[in-house]
């Protein structure tokens, strides 16, 4: 139990892993309630069929691939603060889509949007490991 103690108190204390600690948190929270929400909203709002569901929630998958493959590239090209920062706000201005779709044939803006946003969720992810 000490080293736990241990353990937190040097993270909480620390400068720099504290608010990583924060924003990982924070994160985690708001994505998982988003993977359990975005099938009901598909389902129940868009009359979004199950097949069609099922397709654009593997599209995140697809965006996490690509970028786990981008973030060595776009982080060597912009360094790995300013990569963090603009996944950041690319990230937000994706999940946006999400509610914006009002019609099943919007569909495709979510699809664009799950996965722009898994990618570069992914990358922040791998970015913050750097």
């Amino acid at each position: 139990m000490a080293l736990i103690r241990d353990g937190v108190r040097y993270v909480v204390r620390h400068r720099f892993i504290a608010p990583c600690v924060v924003v990982a948190t924070l994160i985690n929270f708001v994505a998982g309630a988003q993977m359990a929400l975005t099938p009901v909203f598909l389902v129940r709002t868009l009359d979004t069929p199950a097949a069609v569901v099922g397709i654009l929630m593997a599209s995140g998958g697809l965006g996490s691939l690509i970028g786990a493959a981008l973030t060595p590239k776009v982080s060597r090209l912009l360094g790995s603060a300013r990569a963090l920062i603009v996944a950041s706000v690319v990230t937000a201005g994706a999940t946006v889509l999400i509610p914006l779709a009002g019609h099943c044939r919007a569909a495709r803006k979510i699809a664009a949007g799950g996965a722009v946003t898994c990618a570069l969720k992914s990358s922040v992810r791998r970015l913050g490991a750097v």
